[in-house]
């Protein structure tokens, strides 16, 4: 499922530089051995400079001693996936890494060459990121390969989770973004927690969220920039229920210490469950959208500006049109979205939104948004069977895939150099 893109992702242009400056004989020295295979210290520095980038830490020799470890640990498992994808025959086309560098420039609101030229301009080898790319397309393959088809949920779970859900009327339910840092395992309680201070401190100063997660969470919703979807509050862990309790949408907590980890929790949504509250509207639309760019100090000539743009039209096919022609990255076709993971002004406005006609102009903070609804499968007044099945099926398949690379990180022969 596409994710709906409100904002942009990365926001830098300032001149970056080298975490540190090897000497020549050493770049192609091991930092880690997995499996026979190295990683070399250029493979290790590379990874760096993108962390550094994506997340906006200042590069000093206290950010790189801190983000060293997770770095590590992030290019270790790619290998491990990789490996494995390769043990299975399982291979990426170009196409499909093509595709993939596509995908993450516009989820960071640019073209391809944009993309490319802002890690060029910043000492960021796409090398790096493609190999980022690769393993996270071969492990996708490897679970829908061997996982998916084991993961089977019968209608008498989805009977049983309907029932309790609908024994609980008027319960709340949280949108979260979650960043994860564990201890044990080669990293210290300190070094947890003085990285995740590093990174709440970053996300004070407008760093974006997603971001951080992707690079550093180790959670399994860091591929999906740590959005959790929405969850009863019942059903969090007690750490994080007494934080969450008292949080409001917007607002950020943390280091919350767990008995393995520390998490960083940003509230995205609240919701209240039960007859009236709100949460008893389910579906799914499907969603185009247009974005424009905003100057600085000109966010009302952008707003008059999309909405002249966008009077007349009447259809998504148009508007798909004028997304191609003028539209910022990220503008186009969204696919089919469940109300339940928008934000919660963003789902009035489709609730209502007449077919194929286009939003008011919504300003997000780095561009204008125009919001169409294609189709729309809504639901009132009860529990959406589907969106109960899939979320079971998504957790059950989540926690085998961690399962499986809990797997591999034990059979490997990792020798860390660093």
């Amino acid at each position: 499922m596409n994710a709906l893109v409100l904002a942009l992702l990365i926001a830098l242009a300032l001149p970056f530089s080298t975490p540190r400056q090897a000497d020549a004989q050493e770049v192609f020295t091991a930092v880690a051995v997995v499996n026979d295979e190295v990683i070399s210290r250029l493979d290790f520095e590379a990874r760096l400079r993108i962390a550094l980038l994506a997340s906006g830490l200042p590069d000093t020799p206290e950010t790189i001693n801190q983000i060293s470890g997770p770095v590590l640990r992030q290019l270790i498992d790619e290998r491990l996936q990789r490996q494995e994808a390769k043990r299975l025959s399982i291979e990426v086309t170009e196409e499909e890494m093509d595709r993939g560098l596509t995908e993450m420039a516009q989820r960071n609101g640019m073209t391809k060459e944009q993309f490319i030229n802002l890690l060029e301009r910043n000492g960021a080898p796409l090398s790096s990121i493609l190999d980022q790319i690769r393993a996270s397309i071969s492990w996708n393959k490897l679970l829908s390969a061997r996982v998916v088809p084991e993961v089977q949920v019968s209608e008498e779970e989805v009977d049983q989770t309907v029932e309790r859900l609908a024994s609980q009327d008027n319960q709340v339910r949280v949108r979260l973004a979650e960043i994860f840092l564990p201890f044990g395992n080669g990293t210290g309680q300190e070094e947890a927690r003085q990285l995740a201070e590093r990174l709440i401190s970053q996300l004070a100063q407008g760093t974006n969220f997603q971001q951080l997660a992707v690079q550093f969470s180790q959670a399994p919703t860091a591929a999906a920039g740590g959005d959790t979807g929405f969850i009863p509050e019942a059903q969090l862990a007690p750490d994080l229920a007494e934080v969450v309790a008292d949080m409001r949408p917007g607002e950020l907590a943390g280091p919350i210490p767990t008995v393995n980890g520390y998490y960083i929790i940003a509230v995205i949504d609240r919701q209240q469950s039960g007859p009236g509250g709100g949460g008893a509207v389910s579906g799914s639309l499907r969603l185009t959208q247009i974005l424009f760019d905003v100057e600085p100090g000109q966010e009302e000539v952008a707003l008059r500006r999309a909405e002249e743009a966008t009077t007349g039209i009447n259809s998504c096919d148009a508007a798909n049109a004028m997304a191609a022609e003028i539209g910022v990255g990220g503008s186009g076709d969204i696919g089919e979205v469940r109300l339940a993971n928008l934000p919660q002004e963003i789902r009035q406005i489709a609730i209502n939104l007449p077919i194929g006609s286009p939003s008011q102009p919504i300003f997000t903070g780095d561009s204008v948004l125009v919001l169409f609804v294609c189709d729309r499968d809504v639901e009132t007044g009860g529990i959406d069977r589907q969106f109960v099945s899939e979320r079971l099926r998504r957790e059950r398949i989540d926690m085998l895939g961690a399962r499986y690379m809990r797997d591999l990180r034990r059979a490997a022969n990792i020798e860390i150099r660093l």
